[in-house]
């Protein structure tokens, strides 16, 4: 059987769109047949009470809007949806690593700094976060702005001051 020829079948439906059909043969009646089956005068039209009959039994002629997905769904979707959940999962493995090692660490190191550009020594200086000099140049827990660390890492609480010279 086609599609077609099931289509006339009473009460065939569609499985994958859910929409059943209703044989229809209005087409092939005439006139006056039309309306003695709706019931209508064809040269004045439905009565009132018969209008008010068809509202209460078929409802009022109008499209329903189809539904809608609420906004909140949506951005959930798109927070924790496809690639963006691989993202999350690398973000989560990130700061249970940083928890590990910060746990593992008994005492942060001291931090070895080049001033070769700002003094001219080729030996790194040891910066802690200890106070150590009254003079903020001479002090260990000062990093300068144009100094790099060549051992060590960021934890350490340093104070980062910005070291400018005045070219004459």
């Amino acid at each position: 059987m086609t599609r077609g020829q099931l289509a006339l079948q009473p009460g065939w439906g569609d499985a994958v769109t859910g929409v059943t059909f209703v044989p229809q043969d209005d087409h092939k009646l005439s006139l006056d047949e039309l309306g003695r089956k709706y019931q209508v005068d064809l040269s004045r039209g439905l009565t009132n009470a018969r209008a008010a009959e068809i509202l209460v039994q078929d409802g009022p002629n109008a499209l329903t809007p189809p539904p809608t997905t609420p906004e909140w769904v949506k951005f959930c979707r798109q927070l924790f949806g496809g690639f963006s959940i691989l993202l999350w999962i690398g973000a989560i493995l990130c700061f249970l690593a940083y928890g590990i090692q910060a746990a593992m660490e008994d005492e942060p190191a001291n931090d070895n700094v080049d001033n070769s550009s700002l003094t001219g020594e080729s030996e790194p200086q040891t910066r802690s976060p200890e106070f150590t000099h009254e003079n903020p140049l001479e002090t260990r827990n000062i990093c300068f702005f144009s100094t790099n660390c060549v051992e060590g890492g960021p934890p350490s609480p340093f104070i980062f001051f910005f070291f400018c010279q005045s070219r004459e």
